[in-house]
Formats: structure tokens, C-alpha cells, sequence
């Protein structure tokens, strides 16, 4: 037990901040998604029944992995509300933070990282597109996940796995 302990050490306090920083963007994207408008808008009505359940992602196969996620969150709750019909938009949000945060770390130290992954997450354009359920969300994922892609292949152009993680990255992202 002790050996174990000895391996983890006491966390960084670049750590705690940055464990911190997360939490508090999940806390502010979170905080009313269902109840901060008035209701749904009608690009929010039409873009959430598109696509849902497997007939719809068949006539209409463009933006692939937000219709799986929101027919996903569909079948598994089953009834519809304007928090299960944010809540895709929510997790792919928080993923291109996610996605833009290790990006940044790759090219600067902590300090950094921490405080551009707050700015990017915090500014109007990406809490107002993850916290709406729209495709616009696609567009704001799609941008840090081909700088990593590139960068991923830079850096690792001889292992096979991380190719085969690029291609099935970019095929999704064709959708």
C-alpha cells in the first residue's frame, strides 16, 4: 500500500487547477441547459428529429456522430426533453475543449495550457454552440480534431495504431 502511494505522490498544483478548471466548465455548461430559453427553437426541433433512430440516420447519414449520439440518448431515456435534446451537443462540446486543451499541451507548458483551455471554453461562440442543440457543433469538433490528427501523425508517423485512429477519426468527421 505504501509502495503504491509513494508512486502517486502528492498531485501538482497545476494539476488541482487544471482538475479545478475542468469541473468548473462542466458546472457552467451544464448549469439550466434545459431551463435557460424560454423553450426550443424551431433549428432546434427540426435538427433534433432529423435524424433519430436508425431509419432517420439512414435517409440522412450527414453529421453521423451527433444523430448516433442523440438517437443513442433517445433509446436509452426514452422520453424527450429540451435536456436530453441539449445534452449531445453538451458532450461533444466538451469533448473539443477536451481535444483543444491536450492540443495545446502539446505545444506549451501548464500555465498555459490551463488558461487557453479556459478561454476557449468559456468564449461566446463555443458555450452558445454546445449548450444549443444544433449541428453547429460538429463544426466547432471538427477543427481541433484535425490539428490533432496532423499533429498526432507528425509526431508518431511510425505507429500503425495511430494512423488507423487518424483515418477512423477523419471518416467519422466526413460525416
Amino acid at each position: 500500500m505504501s509502495k503504491n502511494r509513494k508512486k502517486l505522490g502528492r498531485p501538482s498544483g497545476r494539476l488541482v487547477v487544471a482538475v479545478l478548471a475542468g469541473l468548473s466548465i462542466f458546472t457552467i455548461y451544464i448549469y439550466h441547459l434545459d431551463s435557460l430559453t424560454g423553450g426550443a427553437s424551431l433549428t432546434e426541433l427540426q435538427s433534433v428529429k432529423n435524424g433519430l433512430g436508425t431509419t432517420g440516420i439512414l435517409h440522412n447519414p450527414l453529421y453521423l456522430p451527433l444523430q448516433l449520439l442523440r438517437s443513442i440518448v433517445f433509446v436509452a431515456f426514452g422520453t424527450q426533453s429540451l435536456f436530453l435534446d441539449r445534452l449531445p451537443n453538451l458532450i461533444f462540446g466538451l469533448l473539443a475543449v477536451g481535444i483543444f486543451a491536450y492540443l495545446i499541451s502539446l505545444w506549451h507548458d501548464a500555465k498555459t495550457t490551463i488558461f487557453a483551455s479556459i478561454i476557449f471554453a468559456l468564449s461566446p461562440w463555443v458555450l452558445h454552440v454546445s449548450r444549443l442543440a444544433s449541428i453547429d457543433v460538429m463544426y466547432l469538433l471538427v477543427v481541433p480534431a484535425l490539428l490533432l490528427s496532423h499533429v498526432l501523425l507528425h509526431r508518431h508517423n511510425n505507429k500503425p495504431y495511430v494512423f488507423i485512429g487518424v483515418l477512423f477519426t477523419w471518416s467519422i468527421l466526413l460525416y
